[in-house]
Protein backbone atom coordinates (compact mmCIF):
# COMPACT_ATOMS: atom_id res chain seq x y z
CA UNK A 1 0.00 0.00 0.00
CA UNK A 2 1.61 3.60 -0.78
CA UNK A 3 0.62 6.39 1.45
CA UNK A 4 1.66 9.81 0.36
CA UNK A 5 1.87 12.92 2.69
CA UNK A 6 -1.63 14.49 3.78
CA UNK A 7 -3.19 17.86 3.09
CA UNK A 8 -3.88 20.83 5.72
CA UNK A 9 -3.52 20.27 9.46
CA UNK A 10 -1.22 17.08 8.99
CA UNK A 11 0.73 17.78 6.63
CA UNK A 12 4.23 17.81 8.94
CA UNK A 13 3.18 14.20 10.30
CA UNK A 14 5.70 11.81 9.52
CA UNK A 15 4.42 8.65 7.58
CA UNK A 16 4.96 5.17 9.20
CA UNK A 17 4.20 3.45 6.25
CA UNK A 18 5.34 -0.01 8.48
CA UNK A 19 2.17 0.40 11.05
CA UNK A 20 0.32 1.22 8.65
CA UNK A 21 0.07 -1.70 7.01
CA UNK A 22 0.62 -3.70 9.93
CA UNK A 23 -2.29 -2.22 11.30
CA UNK A 24 -4.38 -2.72 8.19
CA UNK A 25 -3.39 -6.34 8.30
CA UNK A 26 -4.43 -6.82 12.27
CA UNK A 27 -7.43 -5.07 11.44
CA UNK A 28 -8.47 -7.37 9.06
CA UNK A 29 -8.15 -10.90 11.19
CA UNK A 30 -9.82 -9.03 14.33
CA UNK A 31 -12.29 -5.38 15.01
CA UNK A 32 -9.75 -4.19 17.55
CA UNK A 33 -6.62 -3.37 17.31
CA UNK A 34 -5.02 -1.62 20.64
CA UNK A 35 -2.36 1.22 19.89
CA UNK A 36 0.16 1.11 23.31
CA UNK A 37 3.44 2.99 23.92
CA UNK A 38 4.84 5.35 26.06
CA UNK A 39 4.13 9.02 25.31
CA UNK A 40 4.92 10.86 23.09
CA UNK A 41 5.90 8.84 20.04
CA UNK A 42 3.01 9.07 18.29
CA UNK A 43 0.13 7.07 18.82
CA UNK A 44 -2.53 9.77 17.97
CA UNK A 45 -0.59 10.54 15.16
CA UNK A 46 -0.75 7.20 13.72
CA UNK A 47 -4.84 7.20 14.55
CA UNK A 48 -5.12 10.73 12.64
CA UNK A 49 -3.30 8.72 9.72
CA UNK A 50 -5.79 5.80 10.06
CA UNK A 51 -8.72 7.95 9.89
CA UNK A 52 -7.47 10.19 7.29
CA UNK A 53 -6.90 7.02 4.63
CA UNK A 54 -9.89 5.68 4.91
CA UNK A 55 -11.67 9.26 5.12
CA UNK A 56 -10.77 9.16 1.30
CA UNK A 57 -11.46 5.32 0.12
CA UNK A 58 -14.72 4.08 -0.71
CA UNK A 59 -16.43 2.38 1.71
CA UNK A 60 -15.92 -1.18 0.59
CA UNK A 61 -12.02 -0.77 1.57
CA UNK A 62 -13.27 0.38 4.83
CA UNK A 63 -11.74 -1.59 7.82
CA UNK A 64 -14.89 -3.85 9.07
CA UNK A 65 -16.75 -2.77 11.91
Amino acid sequence: MTYGRPNGKYARMKIRPFWLDEIARLWKQKPIVWLSGVRRVGKTSLCNQISLIWASKPASAAPPS
